[in-house]
């Protein structure tokens, strides 16, 4: 004698038109099951392949998704923590950071969203809404001591990784290659928010109309360049002209700088 339990419950194409109502119902059941396990086995094997990419190839990760002008800010997150950007795996590390970058977004804030009036249920439904430019995460990251990998750096901004030493210290050669790195990250935001609110130097793509202190110092406090890494203006000087970074001429410290406006410094 067969084993009821055995038998698989017939979907509801299986059904004929004799069936009861109670059959009708487990049929429809049945059916709706059949759905839900082929999406989960789709959704393991789409975690799998993410998985496989960031374990084998987290640089082809981020090459691909650095070619987008946007990102979600879960999707930015991820890359920060070097997990695939279509990752929906809201951990204690995500949610954390996904907090702590809330707390920097808004009028004045040091995390730039470029859709600062999106609505959305919840705060964490959020991360789903905000958009950010990767420039603008990344240098927020930055200036937050965020780790942000070199894959991601190499990406956007086209660098190469930058080595640390066998020692664990980077030489002064890497420390140049990375500060120069940050400096020429910085100058893109820079631009990108002077166009944004229309000054007309950057809308022209012209030289920054600031003083090069000016653009020092506002550059060290937005990027958390602690006092031992700071280097002389002169040196910084030399950074800005072998990065190719023009400046206008005969302007003149001021407190209320075109920088100070754009940052609130």
């Amino acid at each position: 004698m067969s084993d009821d339990k055995s038998r698989k419950t017939p979907s509801i194409n299986d059904l004929g038109s004799n069936a009861t109502p109670e059959q009708i119902g487990e049929a429809v059941q049945a059916t709706l099951n059949e759905f839900k396990e082929g999406f989960e086995k789709i959704d393991r094997a789409n975690l799998e392949r993410r998985a496989r990419a960031v374990q084998t190839n987290f640089q082809g990760v981020c090459d691909e998704w650095a070619k987008r002008d946007f990102w979600l800010i879960r999707e930015g997150i991820n890359l920060l923590m070097r997990e695939h950007p279509e990752t929906r795996s809201y951990d204690e590390k995500f949610t954390k950071l996904w907090a702590f970058a809330r707390t920097c977004i808004g009028p004045g804030g040091s995390l730039f969203v470029v859709n600062p009036e999106a609505k959305a249920l919840t705060k964490a439904a959020l991360s789903d809404k905000y958009r950010v430019r990767p420039a603008d995460l990344l240098a927020w990251a930055k200036s937050k001591q965020v780790l942000v990998p070199q894959e991601l750096l190499a990406a956007v901004y086209g660098d190469a990784p930058v080595t640390p030493t066998s020692a664990g210290t980077a030489s002064q050669e890497e420390k140049k290659r990375a500060r120069r790195q940050s400096i020429r990250q910085f100058k893109e935001v820079v631009y990108r928010r002077a166009k944004e609110v229309g000054l007309e130097w950057a809308v022209n793509n012209g030289p920054i109309n600031v003083t090069k202190a000016e653009f020092k110092d506002l550059f060290e406090r937005y990027t958390g360049v602690s006092p031992e890494d700071q280097v002389k203006l002169e040196t910084f000087k030399l950074d800005l002209k072998e990065l190719g970074i023009p400046f206008a001429r005969g302007v003149k410290k001021r407190s209320n700088n075109d920088l100070g406006k754009l940052f609130n410094a």
